[in-house]
């Protein structure tokens, strides 16, 4: 019999941290009986014993991945974790993961983060932040996820149950961001909604409807006053006889509101400028607002298996309108004004502050969703040989592409818009929520077949928002089950209480100062916690755990580089670890200092600009930085239960046998190799535990 461990059981609870030496994995064994002769036996170092498995009491129940074996001798999949599911095939999982990464932000964040950082001078910092922080951090994560087979909260526990809080920490942030960015997701339904049944472009053109007020100033309007001989200017519903000027609507300050942002502030959002007003209900919006709870739980129904089959639509849809919205916007006449202005005009004087490279860096780690344990909870789902280094790859190019793609067809728009009205394209160009629902949609009402652009336009940020939804919830589901395996079976009911009370939650958005909150969710949650995930996951691997360890577990994976090519950019070459190791935590550095040096929190521009009180802010920081109390919350309740089971408080700080290298008894990385018995047992050594207690 051997005296190795089975590979269908774990280490006794008992395990006090001592450093592996046995192997760098398990000793492979040919499979037949010991009373054969000894030249027709194999003892192949870095592989795990078939014989063991074959014997286990548990095989009836084992997955057959269980029984493949990653190039570096790790079984594919846990028994265990057949019933988490997985994906259909690799493309399913790669567009799922771009789905989630690619959102709202690439369109209306990153066109406006380059104009205000030098233009296409911005290219060279946000590539340098993807390249040396975004690729490498997303990448770590991807390997943990892949190698302990679960989500956030219990990866991190297999690690250091000290430190589990950085996994709840992270699912919580994604469920926190779930509840503001589907209300932008409900917008964009109720624009295709007015747009298809109620002729909603000429809408947001008009100074004609019930929600517009006075100060409403559309040059469509004047255009139509000098057609007809009846004045020269649009007001108060009727023409006049007017001699200044009609571009208050861009202009610094002004009291004239466009009626696209009157349709967006009156019609859609039905808003009023007192943060603690809260007097009326939106019901359409609200009714939107649950059809979008309902379509992110029917989309996370059945799991993954389910989601990486939608995700062939909601990740693909967008990058095809995009690129019909890029080919009409270079072909408008004044394309080339926002062209040449987003991206042929660099003012390289901006690489060389601070503040260029704190946005490139905030920028790169949103977009990429990283430390909000969505990535890391879909990479759970695969075998532990996929290349997820590949994976990384292109996640980050897709996501860059859309970004820089997505900024041309923004700006040739816009380019357009600032021609018409005859006003310089920096008056044009707004940021955020504004881009997308104000400027943007201004600018279809101008081109020829509207409502077609409209319709395209809504639809792809629809897919982006909904894509980006799945993620984040998924993040936190993953979480919540990895947690508590018994209600695995229940994940229906648990998916329906999750977004139920998300919905009912997120229903505040809908009162007449929903936008105000809506503000302070999007300025403050994913900050300050984040930024303190993503130092404190560096801290985990870097420091706790090491990176010999890291990287021995990577090539336990994937085995060793095969050439000195992937041996210096595969996936435990000299880059990756470099940019893990050196790069990044300098990086991470810069964006919890960004967390902090941040402007006063403000709604609106020029004299109808509402400053919010310091009650406010002080809210605002409360919440962001709920999701960072579970991890000494986390923390406590770890020592509490290690105490009440009678463990050393030391063993928080040390590899818990479920962890794979523990459990699979992987070599620490100074540990001599194994000697081998000519019966093909280990020898026994005095680093080596090769003993269980029962």
């Amino acid at each position: 019999s051997s005296s190795l461990p089975s590979l269908c059981h774990t280490f006794p609870r008992n395990w006090r941290g001592q450093r592996i030496a046995m192997s760098s994995s398990l000793i492979h064994r040919s499979g037949r009986d010991t009373n054969h002769d000894s030249s027709e036996k194999t003892a192949l170092t870095g592989t795990l014993s078939e014989k063991t498995c074959r014997e286990s009491p548990l095989e009836e129940h084992v997955d057959p991945m269980s029984k493949i074996f990653t190039p570096g001798g790790l079984p594919e999949r846990d028994p265990e974790r057949e019933n988490r599911g997985e994906f259909q095939s690799t493309l399913q999982y790669i567009l799922t993961c771009i789905g989630y990464a690619v959102g709202l932000g690439n369109i209306w964040r990153f066109p406006s983060l380059a104009y205000e950082n030098g233009g296409g001078a911005f290219l060279i910092p946000y590539i340098c932040c993807s390249v040396f922080f975004g690729l490498p951090i997303l990448y770590m994560e991807l390997i943990i996820g892949q190698f302990t087979q679960c989500g956030a909260s219990m990866a991190f526990r297999h690690y250091f149950p000290f430190l589990q809080g950085l996994g709840w920490a992270s699912g919580v942030m994604s469920i926190s961001i779930a509840f503001f960015y589907n209300v932008i997701v409900a917008w964009t339904m109720l624009y295709m909604f007015h747009t298809i049944f109620l002729g909603g472009v000429s809408k947001w053109s008009s100074c004609r409807n019930a929600w517009n007020t006075l100060y409403c100033e559309s040059t469509l309007e004047d255009d139509k006053c000098v057609a007809d001989l009846a004045g020269n200017r649009f007001f108060n519903g009727s023409c006049i006889n007017a001699t200044f000027s009609t571009n208050l609507t861009y202009a610094n300050n002004f009291t004239a509101m466009g009626p696209a942002e009157e349709f967006f502030v009156h019609n859609v959002l039905r808003a009023k400028m007192e943060f603690g007003d809260m007097s009326s209900f939106n019901w359409p919006m609200a009714l939107c607002l649950v059809i979008a709870w309902i379509l992110v739980t029917l989309g996370l129904w059945k799991g993954v298996k389910v989601l990486g089959k939608l995700s062939l639509v909601t990740a693909t849809t967008p990058y095809i309108i995009v690129a019909i919205l890029f080919a009409r916007g270079v072909t408008l006449d004044g394309a080339d004004i926002g062209i040449r202005f987003y991206l042929l005009e660099p003012d390289w004087s901006r690489i060389l502050q601070i503040e260029t490279w704190r946005a490139a860096f905030t920028q790169a780690c949103f977009s990429l969703s990283i430390g909000i344990g969505g990535m890391l909870s879909l990479a759970s789902y695969n075998k532990r040989s996929h290349p997820c280094y590949r994976d990384a790859l292109i996640i980050v190019s897709a996501d860059s592409f859309m970004s820089v793609f997505g900024g041309i067809a923004v700006f040739s728009t816009l380019g357009f818009i600032s021609k018409q009205l005859g006003v310089p394209i920096d008056q044009v160009v707004q940021s955020g929520v504004n881009l997308a629902f104000v400027a943007y949609p201004e600018a279809i009402a101008r081109m020829p077949w509207p409502a077609l652009f409209s319709i395209l336009f809504f639809l792809m940020l629809f897919f982006l928002g909904l894509s980006t939804m799945f993620g984040y919830l998924e993040a936190f589901v993953c979480c919540f089950l990895d947690q508590f395996p018994s209600l695995r079976p229940k994940r229906i009911c648990v998916m329906m209480t999750i977004s139920s009370c998300g919905c009912l939650i997120s229903m505040i958005f809908c009162f007449s100062a929903g936008i105000h909150w809506f503000q302070v969710l999007n300025d403050f949650i994913g900050a300050f916690a984040l930024s303190a995930v993503i130092i404190g996951e560096i801290v985990l691997i870097n420091i706790a755990y090491g990176p010999c360890r890291f990287y021995r577990d990577v090539r336990a994976m994937f085995g060793k580089p095969r050439n000195w090519f992937t041996n210096i950019f595969g996936p435990s070459g000299w880059y990756v670890r470099s940019a893990q190791f050196v790069t990044a935590p300098i990086l991470a550095l810069i964006v919890l200092y960004a967390s902090f040096d941040r402007d006063r929190l403000s709604f609106g521009k020029g004299v109808r600009k509402l400053v919010y009180p310091d009650w406010v802010e002080a809210v605002g920081w409360a919440i962001g930085s709920f999701p960072v109390l579970f991890i000494p919350l986390l923390a406590i309740v770890n020592v509490i239960s290690f105490k009440r089971n009678g463990q050393p408080l030391c063993e928080l700080f040390t590899m818990q046998p479920e962890h794979p290298a523990i459990r699979y008894e992987l070599r620490a990385p100074n540990d001599p190799e194994p000697e081998i018995s000519k019966g093909g047992s280990v020898k026994s050594q005095k680093s080596v535990k090769t003993t269980r207690s029962d």
